[in-house]
């Protein structure tokens, strides 16, 4: 399962600037098990410190917007992010948004989407 949620363009184009930044649910890596998918950013969403991609859980830290992943994978699926975060948001499917149920799931005190 691999889904698309947030894109945002590198303000600086060049050969030798990271891409545009994309957040991705994702059960296509080695954290993810047993169907449950992790949030995935690429590249300007990594942040300096990050080669090609870093892989988080529902309570880590998303540096880039001083949010957890959590709290960021529930404005997307309300389709608001917080003001100055800039990007695009990408309308979730039925499929998406139980993933990010299960996603969510795994930090039961942190934030959850509604019904």
């Amino acid at each position: 399962m691999k889904a698309l949620i947030y894109t945002k363009a590198n303000p600086r184009r060049s050969s030798s600037s990271p891409k545009d930044g994309r957040a991705i649910l994702t059960t296509g890596s080695s954290q993810s098990s047993h169907g449950i998918p992790v949030l995935r950013l690429k590249g300007t969403l990594t942040g300096p410190d990050y080669a090609d991609h870093v892989d988080l859980g529902p309570s880590d830290i998303f540096f880039v917007f001083a949010m957890t992943a959590a709290e960021f994978v529930v404005a997307c699926a309300r389709g608001k992010l917080p003001l100055g975060t800039g990007g695009r948001i990408r309308k979730m499917s039925k499929e998406t948004r139980e993933a990010a149920r299960r996603f969510l799931a795994q930090w039961r005190e942190g934030p959850q989407l509604e019904e």
